[in-house]
């Protein structure tokens, strides 16, 4: 149910996009991108029976606010770092039937056209730094490694950038 919230959000957001592949009445894959993760945290704090619904228990947890608080806070940062674009790949994510089928590249290309359609010509990528497929994905699409950086507290992670008029960017 909060998971749902999110994309829900996400959804509803002017700034932000949901892309799916389905055949057969199945989602097969989707793409998550967007400028503007603040608009998906107003979305859900002005929800809080949606929000607190899934884990009345939980929520006074310490680790709870803390991971609420540190996502928040990382997602500021990068906003507010001058170097990197505002804009972000959030998630893409490939139904197990489908991985290896050139899906998650049809997925990447069409959050490019979406972004291009909006103006936007640059973005980034958080990759999870021991997700070793996934940097090796962005890569081959032409993705630049520009940074480090940790979320979660401890949770390393690489930031990518991805120029999509460069000509290393794949077509």
């Amino acid at each position: 149910e909060t998971i749902a919230l999110f994309y829900e959000a996400l959804d509803s957001s002017k700034s932000n996009f949901l892309i799916f592949s389905e055949s057969d009445n199945r989602i097969n894959g989707f793409v998550a991108i967007g400028s503007s993760m603040f608009e998906v945290y107003k979305y859900i704090i002005f929800r809080p029976l949606k929000l607190f619904k899934d884990f009345p228990i939980n929520i006074f947890r310490f680790s709870v606010f803390k991971g609420i608080f540190e996502s928040f806070h990382h997602n500021l940062s990068q906003h507010s770092n001058k170097d990197l674009p505002k804009s972000e790949l959030y998630h893409i994510a490939v139904h197990q039937d489908k991985k290896g089928s050139g899906l998650a590249k049809e997925l990447f290309m069409e959050s490019c056209k979406v972004f291009k359609k909006n103006n936007i010509n640059i973005f980034r990528i958080n990759v999870g730094k021991r997700l070793l497929r996934a940097q090796s994905f962005y890569e081959k699409l032409g993705c630049k490694r520009i940074s480090e950086t940790t979320i979660h507290g401890s949770e390393e992670s690489i930031t990518y950038i991805y120029n999509i008029d460069n000509e290393r960017s794949v077509n």
